[in-house]
């Protein structure tokens, strides 16, 4: 870069407000597995895909570049809690938290589904890119829902990020 450290292209890529989603897989042993994102985007509608991506040095690296199946949630501005519960390395992530599992092609995948989320997109794994010190994981959205109210425009306002710190939207 031009002189300037890693933690200052930190700070000038914090200045970009993005929306927070928690994925969700299952590990080799049956073991639930999530953590909270930013780094969500969509590709494409036809196909539906979407990607994210996951750093190297994350305690689930592992099991997200060799998943087959995951869910992407993503997150209310009163669900800031849950946010830092899933960013938290070694936390027990999952505990009474109300789940239910992913079916993909009529079975059952074993992957959590949060039952509380703005929207929850149920992905396969499409492609998966080394770029640097992370993985892009690229999804074919299989299935998604939706609550009734967020569908006619009067959901609740999504959890943002920015400059370090949790934002919830505000109208202009």
């Amino acid at each position: 870069m031009d002189g300037r450290s890693s933690e200052q292209y930190r700070q000038a890529l914090g200045l970009f407000a993005t929306g927070v989603a928690i994925v969700t897989t299952v590990g080799s042993a049956g073991e639930p597995i999530g953590m909270t994102v930013s780094s969500f985007s969509s590709v494409s509608l036809d196909p539906p895909l979407v990607l994210w991506s996951v750093g190297q040095q994350a305690p689930e690296y592992e099991a997200f570049c060799q998943c087959r199946y995951y869910a992407i949630h993503f997150l209310a501005g009163k669900q800031q809690e849950l946010s830092n519960r899933f960013a938290t390395p070694g936390a027990d992530k999952f505990a009474a938290l109300e789940t239910s599992e992913m079916i993909a092609a009529g079975q059952n995948t074993g992957v959590p589904v949060l039952s509380r989320s703005l929207a929850c997109l149920q992905c396969e794994i499409e492609q998966n890119h080394l770029a640097g010190d992370h993985n892009i994981l690229v999804g074919r959205v299989l299935s998604f829902s939706v609550p009734d109210s967020a569908e006619s425009g009067g959901g609740e306002p999504p959890l943002l990020y920015f400059g370090g710190t949790y934002r919830e939207i505000a109208e202009l």
